[in-house]
């Protein structure tokens, strides 16, 4: 879950129903992607971030931080694990 951006969501006052109405989709779509069951859409993701105010270093925080983590732990795993 992406949980700096619940806090965004509750710092402005929006709901699942109030993000999802703004990005054009559906309540069931933005808790999937909440949820990491699906990615974000780029246009999706600049909006989110026109609504909030984000700078390019919170984007990467909210959106792909978590990504970029797991992928360097999978490469040192699968690097240290063929040594």
């Amino acid at each position: 879950m992406l949980i700096r951006l619940r806090s965004k969501m509750v710092l402005h006052e929006d709901t699942l129903e109030t993000l999802a109405d703004h990005l054009g989709i559906s309540r069931q779509t933005l808790s999937s992607r909440m949820n990491g069951h699906s990615k974000f859409k780029t246009d999706e993701v600049m909006s989110i971030a026109d609504r909030y105010g984000l700078g390019s270093d919170e984007i990467v925080e909210i959106f792909f931080l978590h990504d970029v983590l797991f992928y360097e732990f999978f490469v040192c795993y699968l690097f240290n694990s063929n040594g």
